[in-house]
């Protein structure tokens, strides 16, 4: 099935995460610990954000603030427990 977004490179895909990391950071505080364990889609370009249960559900939520666009990071709220533990 062919892709609907043309292929980006490596160095685009590491600064949009590095870019969605940041803007990640400056959000901790106020949403954690309240949030812990959700999924939050930020939008890299606008700074908005949804947090939902589910990533599925918050790039659905997204969807409704702006187009597919593949401009999105999205990460687990709160602390991965360490592997091996």
């Amino acid at each position: 099935m062919p892709s609907s977004f043309p292929l980006v490179s490596e160095a685009a895909l590491d600064d949009l995460s590095q870019r969605g990391q940041i803007l990640y950071e400056r959000l901790k505080a106020q949403i954690e610990p309240e949030c812990d364990q959700r999924f939050i889609a930020i939008h890299v370009d606008a700074g908005d954000y949804v947090i939902s249960r589910s990533s599925g559900d918050a790039v659905r939520a997204m969807r409704q603030l702006h187009q597919a666009d593949g401009r999105l990071y999205i990460c687990k709220i709160g602390l991965e427990p360490e592997s091996g533990l």
